[in-house]
Order: structure tokens, then C-alpha cells, then sequence
């Protein structure tokens, strides 16, 4: 699901910020900026009767040599157009917990995409064996 997210929040951008590079993986050195670097951050589990909450939050890390003005209007883009994605399979997801700034002239976006997953039990088929206990009475 995690690569899901991603994927959907690399074509966000890519819509947002089509002249932007957006990389999935880290890279070293040799970055084209302006550009964005997507990854999640970790990954949580709550557990509830016949459900669990599974929180996954993400940073877009967005690097440019405009100066702090640039990266604040970037995040404001960010936090009012990353609030619902698109999966590939046509399913949308909303994001929660947004928000974002600025260190060392590095804009840091923070949003969670976070599951309600419902706790399937596989019932066994009743009819598949059978046990008949009985016998023959006179009365």
C-alpha cells in the first residue's frame, strides 16, 4: 500500500509541479532542483474489535535555491492540494494531520494517509464434515 501512496503522491505533484523532478529514493548527490523527494516515514498499528488503524505518515521534502518565500508558497500548494489522492485502482484516500516548514532552507510537508482496516475472519463452510451422534431408543 505504501508504494500505492507514493506512486499516487509523485503524479499529485507532477500535475502540481510539472517542470519539478520528484524522487522516491535518496538520493546522494546530483539532484536537479527544484525537486521534491517523497518517502514515508513510518509505519503504526492500533489495534480495535474486528478492526485496526494502520497510520502510515509521509514527508515530501522539497528543495530549491529560491529562498524561504518560495518554499513557503510551495508548501501552502502542497497542504491545499495533497489533501485527497487517487490510488491506480480508481479508490481515493484522504490525508490528515498536514502541515509544514521551513529548516535550514529545506521545505518539510508532513501528512498522514491513515487506514481503517476491518479484520476479515475466514468462516469455516458448517456443512463441510459432518458428526452424527445418535442411536436407537425403545420407548
Amino acid at each position: 500500500m505504501i508504494e500505492q501512496i507514493i506512486n499516487a503522491m509523485a503524479i499529485k505533484l507532477a500535475g502540481l509541479f510539472p517542470e519539478y523532478a520528484i524522487y522516491t529514493d535518496p538520493v546522494e548527490q546530483g539532484t536537479q532542483e527544484p525537486c521534491f523527494y517523497l518517502h514515508c516515514i513510518n509505519i503504526g498499528y492500533k489495534e480495535g474489535i474486528n478492526r485496526f488503524l494502520q497510520a502510515m505518515p509521509f514527508e515530501v521534502v522539497y528543495l530549491t535555491q529560491n529562498g524561504q518565500s518560495d518554499i513557503f508558497l510551495t508548501l501552502e500548494i502542497l497542504i491545499n492540494s495533497m489533501g485527497l489522492l487517487e490510488l491506480q485502482n480508481g479508490e481515493q484516500i484522504r490525508g490528515v494531520k498536514m502541515s509544514g516548514q521551513e529548516i535550514d532552507g529545506v521545505g518539510h510537508f508532513m501528512v498522514n494517509y491513515d487506514l481503517s482496516l476491518r479484520i476479515q475472519v475466514v468462516a469455516e463452510d458448517p456443512m463441510e464434515t459432518l458428526q452424527v451422534n445418535g442411536g436407537i431408543t425403545n420407548g
